[in-house]
């Protein structure tokens, strides 16, 4: 496909014109302070963890940017419509329409960006839930087995308990059967 130099510069001198496509920048009646602010802003409520959220907040902020850009474009054209002769206002709408058509890119754009922000917020937590749970397992798997351990301490003691009480009740019959022998001795071999 061959595309017509003139073409091409017709486009660039267009971008440069309205500023809404290609690569982003303040336009010299804008000012750069209050992109800087609306950036700014947009950073604090969206406290970006990493470099690609870093990455969804710039694009969000240009996209709102450029998003005012477009509305304020139609105002223009809306003010030529309304005021303007009969090229000025065949300009307008064609203006206006290709304006129009800007925003709403724009728009999905910023939707897009918050999604893509959620997603990674999202991703991020689910991720920091699993370490919590993770830790919250193994904790919980210590105390059972610590519990499991003094319950053994326990019975083992029970045990010993036991066998001490059964050594004595022996001991005790044992004694009982020393003392009674001797005197049923001599009986028996009366007899």
């Amino acid at each position: 496909r061959l595309v017509k130099p003139a073409a091409n510069a017709q486009k660039r001198i267009c971008s440069h014109f309205h500023g809404l496509t290609g690569q982003f920048r303040v336009m010299p009646d804008e000012s750069q302070a209050d992109f800087d602010e609306l950036l700014e802003r947009l950073i604090k409520e969206e406290a970006p963890a990493d470099q690609a959220e870093a990455e969804f907040v710039q694009k969000l902020a240009e996209a709102l940017w450029l998003g005012s850009r477009a509305i304020r474009l139609q105002d223009g054209c809306i003010v030529a419509l309304e005021t303007g002769d009969k090229e000025a206002k065949q300009a307008a709408r064609k203006d206006l329409a290709l304006y129009l058509r800007y925003q709403t890119t724009h728009e999905r754009t910023v939707s897009r960006c918050l999604t893509e922000l959620r997603k990674c917020r999202n991703e991020r937590r689910r991720v920091e839930r699993g370490f919590e749970s993770q830790k919250l397992r193994q904790a919980q798997d210590t105390r059972k087995q610590e519990a499991h351990t003094i319950r053994q301490a326990v019975e083992q003691r029970k045990q010993e308990r036991h066998e001490l009480s059964l050594s004595l009740v022996q001991a005790k019959l044992e004694r009982k059967q020393q003392r009674t022998t001797p005197e049923t001795a001599p009986l028996q071999a009366a007899a």
